[in-house]
């Protein structure tokens, strides 16, 4: 299972923007030492207009804006009987000189902080975070830890929290939260990104979540016209979770 998982990272890695430029370039350079400079003047233009499109912040925003279109943000509801409000697990970095909150990821803070917001608002619900230790093998706190040391730090009560430590995906995380529902509302807290994919899987394992979107990528107006890190990690993000969701459908299609 290790391996498939892995596999499956390096997969997702390899057919991103930036490796597609990064190739793109190898390309380039082996052309141009086998005496293709023609061919090897066309790859290196083809991959700086794409490294240039990519880190555009119209095209980010765009795309991005397109992904998460039609996701708002959780409004409370006295009507619903709430059990469980899950935050999905995200990236963290241990260290010594790190503050608690600083060890999580942006979106992963992000994460946490929202699913803190709407306990307070369900003080009967229980608040699941889940997350192992990432497959680098860096950190000794699974990310479902790091996240419960932020939530209990700004005064989340320790005795309303339980973690699933073992999930090294959004499916397994669906899995192990499924036993925990029962018959009360699921409430799901993951990034805006993630959230389609996310409720996609949650559906096929049988849950019916609803969405609480945080972290949202896609702003409504682009104001800066020049190039930037921010703009390329939208359009990195927006091809990563087109992947998953096509990887999702096949394989529905494959099991049926």
């Amino acid at each position: 299972m290790d391996v498939v998982f892995f596999i499956k990272k390096l997969v997702i890695v390899l057919i991103s923007p930036i490796s597609i430029v990064l190739i793109l370039g190898l390309l380039a350079l082996l052309a141009l030492l086998w005496g293709k400079t023609k061919r090897a003047g066309v790859l290196m233009a083809l991959s700086l207009f794409l490294v240039w499109a990519a880190s555009f912040n119209p095209i980010g925003d765009s795309l991005m804006r397109s992904h998460e279109h039609g996701l708002r943000a959780f409004q409370y509801n006295d009507d619903l009987d709430v059990s469980v409000i899950h935050v999905l697990g995200g990236g963290h970095s241990e260290s010594p000189r790190y503050a608690t909150g600083a060890q999580l990821s942006s979106s992963s803070l992000a994460r946490v902080i929202e699913g803190v917001r709407i306990a307070q608002l369900y003080p009967e619900a229980r608040l699941v975070f889940s997350g192992y230790e990432g497959y680098m093998g860096v950190n000794k706190l699974t990310n479902a830890e790091a996240a419960k040391a932020l939530a209990t730090s700004i005064g989340m009560d320790e005795d309303r929290i339980d973690l699933l430590t073992e999930a090294k995906d959004t499916r397994e995380e669906a899995i192990d939260v499924a036993d925990m529902v029962g018959e009360g509302q699921l409430i799901l807290v993951t990034s805006a990104s993630h959230m389609p994919r996310a409720l996609a899987i949650f559906h096929q394992e049988g849950l019916k979540p609803l969405p609480a979107p945080t972290y949202f990528l896609g702003h409504d107006q682009s104001s800066d016209y020049t190039p930037s890190i921010e703009a390329l990690n939208k359009t990195q993000r927006y091809f990563y979770e087109q992947v998953g969701l096509m990887w999702i459908k096949l394989r529905a299609w494959l099991d049926q």
